[in-house]
């Protein structure tokens, strides 16, 4: 697994609208690096363009990709998935 470096500022609105910049320190380990394997087949967010798709399970990312269940919603107020 690639380390990918997205700076929070520089992603689209809706992916910030949904996922605080400490949640996405957290969700920055399920990124899948463009180039990679994807290993799971879900939706996913392409967080230089915010256009989500579904990618299945062995295909190649076409760009850093972040798993939509990842984001929080509620504008970021919503951290129960970060809360084991």
């Amino acid at each position: 697994m690639a380390i990918v470096h997205v700076r929070y500022a520089a992603m689209p609105e809706d992916i910030r609208n949904n996922l605080t910049e400490d949640q996405f320190e957290l969700a920055r380990v399920d990124i899948v690096a463009e180039g990679d394997i994807i290993q799971e087949t879900t939706e996913y967010i392409d967080l230089g363009s915010g256009m989500r798709k579904i990618h299945h399970k062995g295909d190649i990312a076409p760009g850093n990709l972040l798993p939509t269940h990842d984001l929080s919603g509620a504008f970021g107020e919503d951290n129960s998935q970060w809360e084991s």
